[in-house]
């Protein structure tokens, strides 16, 4: 098809050159030009046959320079490695490829794909080991090929391979029958970083040395993308993990290491919405450590804070579901929310966090409500409604945990309604 493409274009039969390149779309027609030695050909044919090559071999150093500032713009792996694919297929005319990355000596298989049936670029991120794609009956991908690419680190091209002893009876060479295979080595400062493979099923010898030294100075610049691209995805994924640090740092009490009141925040309104979908019961307790300023005076501030710290672990030991929360609401006050809790559930964790705070046994000398230290815990329940608000919830509970304090403190009080109307001026 070559010769006649090149014997028609000699004759001046540009009509029969367009059929055949669209006949023929996967063959490279004008990198294959080359002078004519019949003794009928005339010097100004030569001339003219001359310029046409030097002509074409200025359009592939265009093509060639074109493209590598194409793939010296990418920065992200995941657009840069279909795009890579993509020139690589179009510069080889090959039909289907694939992307392998060393990672610590490891192949992994980042993409593949090739042209469809109504000639258009299809590409499938992939991102496995090339020895999972290829375990089955049905392998993805030669194996044999690429790993003996790998092992010498030097471009190979096949014609027929399933004639070659050396790759004969591999499962994929057996089962595709590629025509031509070419897979290539890509390097950057003497490091082994990905392997090419790209195969043509329509002809044998699709790829030639040009071919081949095309793609092996696509394959530098390759190299450089890659290396930028792994570098930006690094840099991303670092930036991401300290952002995320930094978030959980500022949902975190600084002192107990608790949720702190912005978790609590963020938390409560993430329930209300939750509670307003499914009509569950959501519970919240407020707690305050009883007459912690005396305690403060009398033991000094290191031994306050000591205290605080001994009451957060002691709260998230008693508090032990996943959905459940703890937190610091400010000073000495905790809360504890507690999605899908009814009333009575809710008693049952206040009276828990009673017992444990008196099995602590942290002693408070200045204290009227005894000689230990002690909590008060006010609750409130409800099944949210379109007019709930966090302030709602957490007023009520408020609200119930000065009912406790007047009632004489180390005790737990719910919220009732009448308490609203009694606390009011």
């Amino acid at each position: 098809i070559r010769d006649a493409w090149y014997h028609y274009r000699h004759w001046g039969a540009e009509v029969k050159c367009r059929q055949l390149e669209a006949q023929w779309p996967e063959v490279s027609f004008r990198s294959q030009e080359r002078p004519h030695t019949g003794s009928l050909q005339s010097q100004s044919q030569s001339q003219s046959y001359r310029s046409s090559s030097e002509h074409s071999g200025m359009l592939d150093l265009h093509s060639l320079l074109k493209t590598t500032q194409f793939l010296a713009k990418e920065i992200q792996l995941e657009s840069l490695l279909p795009k890579m694919l993509d020139v690589l297929l179009e510069n080889a005319g090959a039909e289907h490829g694939a992307i392998i990355l060393v990672d610590d000596d490891q192949l992994i298989v980042e993409a593949a794909g090739g042209l469809t049936e109504n000639r258009r670029f299809d590409c499938q991120l992939i991102s496995r080991p090339l020895a999972e794609l290829c375990a089955g009956d049905r392998p993805a991908l030669p194996t044999a090929i690429i790993e003996y690419v790998q092992l010498t680190r030097s471009t190979l091209l096949l014609n027929n391979p399933a004639a070659d002893s050396r790759f004969g009876q591999n499962a994929y060479v057996q089962q595709r029958q590629p025509k031509s295979v070419l897979c290539l080595p890509v390097h950057t400062q003497g490091k082994l970083v990905a392997l090419v493979y790209l195969e043509n099923n329509l002809m044998e010898s699709a790829f030639t040395s040009r071919h081949q030294q095309t793609l092996e100075l696509l394959s530098s610049q390759a190299a450089i993308s890659l290396v930028n691209a792994r570098l930006y995805d690094s840099l991303e994924r670092k930036v991401e993990l300290r952002t995320e640090e930094l978030r959980q740092m500022s949902m975190r009490d600084g002192l107990t290491g608790i949720a702190n009141r912005r978790s609590f925040d963020e938390r409560l309104a993430v329930e209300l919405r939750r509670g307003l979908r499914s009509q569950a019961p959501l519970s919240l307790l407020m707690l305050d450590i009883d007459h912690f300023k005396l305690y403060n005076d009398l033991y000094g501030h290191f031994q306050g804070d000591d205290c605080i710290k001994a009451v957060a672990s002691l709260l998230a030991g008693v508090v032990s579901r996943a959905g459940d929360l703890v937190a610091r609401y400010g000073g000495e006050e905790f809360v504890i929310l507690l999605p899908e809790t009814d009333a009575d559930a809710a008693a049952g964790v206040a009276e828990a966090c009673l017992r444990a705070m008196a099995d602590l046994g942290l002693p408070h000398a200045g204290s009227p409500a005894g000689d230990l230290l002690s909590l008060s815990i006010g609750a409130c329940t409800l099944v949210v409604t379109p007019e709930a608000t966090p302030a709602t919830l957490i007023t009520r509970a408020d609200q119930a945990l000065y009912q406790a304090k007047r009632a004489g403190r180390s005790r737990y009080c719910p919220y009732a309604p009448v308490q609203e109307n009694a606390a009011s001026p």
